[in-house]
């Protein structure tokens, strides 16, 4: 029997002019999703998609539509033709099992070939119902909703409907290379601009041979756990250990961590030209620690030729901590690792620092040479949906 889904979007609707180019977006990004379970098939109708599907069950379909950003909502449903006949008999496929049940009726009405009117298919399908069933009729909090659609020669009838990620299709604001650092922030900003709709690649830093190669292992974990709301991604790894070696026996110690970063931005800003990115993503919440002051985040920021968009700048910890919770990040983030930005660490870093404060520290580096030395060892692989395997 064939798998039968109605899926609504939220704030695509609101597109007008260029709606159907979200549309569009959203429909490829659901197919995206799905391929590597089997093919389905979409229709579009007015604010809203119906799929079917011979191949995918409906656990595996749920999973994977849930993580769609885009759709607000989706419900299995049955397909019947413009009869009451046919209303009656889409209705009976739907019906959860149970006794002891309440249920309410609601019914949208969008074909004048349909006789009755929503408030008397409403009545009457809730009476057929209650004879056929003996639930009881809650018009405020039911168990069970009915939703009966007549609508383009057709009914289409639900009994459950399923929250979906809501958001903006991922793509459709362009792209951006997001930094992937292993801990429970960097991943959460990352989730919240594919939400945005940017498509996203990811870069992380590591200082092996000085840490654990586990380290590394654990930003590819999360990597293929961000899969499930994009369904492929690139992850850049740069070797950062000999850069930061040049820092600490060429600067003061307690400038190191914003010299870290401000070369991470100069790096991340060639890799993402590279990738066609318009934008850096970044996991800094204000004051959080002390490069994540106010004047350090500017003095970071001035490295960067790119806009550098941190989503979770006004966001305490406990919230960020259940957002990974919500998104299946934080058992993976909380696992021991060696931070390269912990490497070397100062023992009293700088919370004040301006631009041109740093531009004269840096006079005693090989800027470039240093950048150039980074990007020459960088390794590069590409995560796919529902692959073993990377490419």
């Amino acid at each position: 029997m064939p798998q039968i889904v109605l899926i609504h979007y939220g704030e695509l609707a609101l597109k007008r002019g260029n709606r159907a180019y979200f549309e569009k977006r959203l429909i490829r990004n659901i197919k995206d999703s799905l391929r590597d379970l089997g093919r389905v098939r979409m229709q579009r109708l007015f604010g809203r998609f119906l799929l079917e599907t011979d191949e995918i069950p409906w656990p595996a379909l749920q999973e994977r539509l849930s993580q769609v950003f885009g759709i607000s909502s989706f419900a299995p449903v049955a397909v019947g033709p413009l009869t009451w006949e046919g209303l009656l008999d889409a209705t009976k496929k739907v019906l959860p099992e149970g006794e002891r049940l309440s249920f309410g009726v609601r019914a949208k009405k969008a074909d004048e070939r349909w006789s009755r009117g929503r408030s008397e298919t409403e009545r009457d399908l809730g009476a057929w119902i209650q004879e056929r069933t003996g639930w009881s009729v809650n018009l405020r909090q039911p168990d069970v909703w009915v939703r009966a659609e007549v609508a383009n020669g057709r009914v289409i009838v639900s009994a459950r409907r399923y929250p979906g990620r809501r958001g903006l299709p991922v793509g459709v604001s362009g792209r951006a290379l997001a930094l992937l650092s292993g801990g429970i922030d960097s991943p959460v900003a990352a989730w919240m601009m594919q939400s945005r709709g940017l498509h996203l690649s990811f870069v992380h830093f590591h200082s092996a041979p000085y840490t654990t190669r586990r380290s590394q292992e654990k930003v590819k974990d999360l990597a293929r756990r961000l899969l499930c709301y994009q369904p492929s991604l690139r992850l850049h790894m740069v070797p950062f250990a000999d850069l930061q070696q040049s820092i600490v026996t060429r600067t003061p110690e307690a400038y190191r961590v914003i010299l870290y970063r401000r070369f991470m931005m100069r790096i991340a800003n060639r890799i993402a030209h590279e990738d066609g990115a318009g934008a850096l993503v970044s996991g800094e919440s204000l004051g959080q620690v002390a490069s994540q002051t106010l004047t350090n985040i500017h003095t970071v920021d001035e490295a960067s030729e790119l806009t550098v968009l941190r989503p979770l700048v006004g966001l305490d910890k406990e919230t960020i901590i259940r957002r990974a919770q919500d998104i299946g990040t934080f058992e993976i983030s909380i696992e021991p690792h060696d931070d390269c930005c912990s490497f070397l660490m100062p023992h009293r870093p700088v919370t004040k620092t301006k631009p041109g404060e740093l531009e004269r520290v840096e006079e005693d580096l090989d800027v470039a040479g240093l950048v150039n030395g980074c990007l020459e060892n960088i390794s590069t692989e590409t995560f796919r949906l529902g692959r073993a395997d990377i490419e």
